[in-house]
């Protein structure tokens, strides 16, 4: 039903401007916010004499200020004089709203815009109330006409959050026990989360962010079996249905990388993830709990070192022109090694080069590698061994000094004839002592070349 209309209005339609023989009806007026909540924000307006007849009123909206875009949002054929819900609004935004009218045929001038400052607030003291291993759980303050809850986590305060709930709206409370495939829950770590709401089918602002943690138990037992080259024995107390996770560093306080695993309840472990790590260094060791997706608080550090027996002595064997042949003993029957290193150096300090790897069974080695790097007859060569035992390197306390000379003068057992004309024959004999693998024969046209 129409609203009374105002003497101002009714002298305006009396002495409406008339542009191209046509008469303007003059803007609605009284344009004004009755309410404002959750989802919806209602207007109404001053309607005209009952003697004229309004084809429909047109109400428009824009996010964009006063003389933004605006957009038209009751329908075609709407002659109410007021409004009463407007869907799609954003929390804590300012809308701006005007109306026109068209009446035979002719559209009026717009009515001055008015503005909303349209606040939708989001449920409020949201607590975490209680955690235990592998769950926090939290609650808040009903939402007037809240049809659904959603609950959200995050791994900052103001970084990315995820929807991990959606609830009905007689439930106030949520227990996140981390079931969500794409994220590993930490023990002791910080977990954020905030809520929000649906009334009248629009999102509520969210609520302030809370900030909770669980803690599992640590780890109990872990201990130093035994130690020996290149592996260390651990143990600890048995955890049941679950993984425990073995951690290594060589600092206490850097950082500790997961080397190993054990599963169902099994609390022993030998490592041997040492790679080319030293003897005599000392390591330290930690251990965690994992269920599914759940860490548990790590354990203690504890340390550990082992100690490898020195490489066998090196031994020279003999030498020969262009070859140098060494030996060694093996390991004690108790070691395993994995194989050998032979390393050599021009120079008694290093740096030296492994030259050979070797398997274990391999007690000798003969040098022959000088005419591949240039090396020349009569400099001195420094040799050492190195062993490995379970990805461990022990090296022998001796450094071998070797050199070899070659007395090949063919000169002095050159032979030269001719049997017959344009065929000259050349002999000679290769000195003892030498492992030649070949000879060059030159020629000139004179003694001297």
């Amino acid at each position: 039903m129409a609203t009374k209309p105002t003497f101002f209005a009714f002298l305006l339609l009396v002495f409406s401007i008339s542009i191209f023989g046509q008469n303007i009806p003059p803007a609605p007026t009284g344009l004004r916010v009755t309410a404002s909540e959750c989802g919806m924000i209602s207007l109404t307006w001053d309607g005209y004499l009952e003697e004229i007849k309004v084809t429909r009123y047109e109400l428009y909206v824009s996010t964009d200020g006063p003389n933004g875009y605006f957009q038209r949002i009751n329908h075609s054929d709407e002659t109410s004089t007021s409004f009463n819900q407007i869907y799609n609004l954003i929390p804590n935004h300012i809308f701006y709203f005007k109306i026109r009218s068209y009446i035979n045929e002719v559209y009026s001038e717009f009515s001055p815009s008015i503005s909303q400052n349209y606040v939708c607030n989001g449920p409020s003291s949201l607590s975490i109330n209680s955690n235990t291993c592998g769950s926090i759980s939290m609650s808040w303050n009903q939402v007037s006409l809240a049809t659904r809850y959603e609950v959200f986590r995050g791994l900052t305060d103001n970084g990315y959050f995820s929807k991990i709930a959606d609830l009905p709206s007689n439930q106030l409370n949520y227990t996140d026990t981390f079931n969500d495939s794409y994220i590993d829950a930490e023990s002791g770590k910080n977990y954020y989360y905030k809520v929000k709401a649906f009334a009248n089918n629009a999102e509520t602002d969210f609520s302030s962010v809370s900030v909770g943690s669980f803690q599992c138990p640590k780890p109990t037992g872990l201990n130093v079996v035994s130690s020996n080259c290149g592996i260390v024995s651990l143990s600890w107390d048995s955890i049941a249905n679950s993984e425990t996770l073995i951690y290594m560093s060589d600092n206490p306080n850097g950082v500790f990388n997961n080397i190993d695993r054990r599963y169902n309840g099994t609390n022993t472990i030998d490592v041997t993830q040492f790679g080319n790590y030293i003897p005599s260094k000392v390591y330290y060791f930690k251990i965690r709990r994992k269920l599914n997706n759940l860490y548990g608080e790590f354990s203690d550090a504890i340390s550990a070192t082992f100690e490898c027996p020195v490489a066998p002595t090196l031994n020279l064997m003999n030498v020969k022109c262009g070859a140098i042949n060494l030996s060694w003993n093996d390991f004690d029957n108790n070691v395993s090694e994995d194989f050998f290193l032979v390393y050599r150096s021009n120079n008694s300090a290093g740096p030296f080069e492994a030259i050979a790897q070797l398997p274990s069974n391999t007690l000798n080695y003969k040098d022959v590698s000088f005419y591949n790097y240039n090396y020349v007859a009569g400099a001195t060569y420094y040799y050492k061994l190195g062993g490995y035992i379970r990805g461990s390197q022990t090296f022998s306390n001796n450094v071998l000094s070797a050199s070899f000379n070659c007395s090949l003068d063919p000169s002095q057992n050159l032979t030269v004839s001719s049997p017959e004309c344009g065929i000259i024959d050349i002999n000679w004999q290769a000195p003892a002592n030498t492992d030649f693998t070949g000879f060059s024969l030159y020629r000139a046209a004179s003694e001297n070349g």
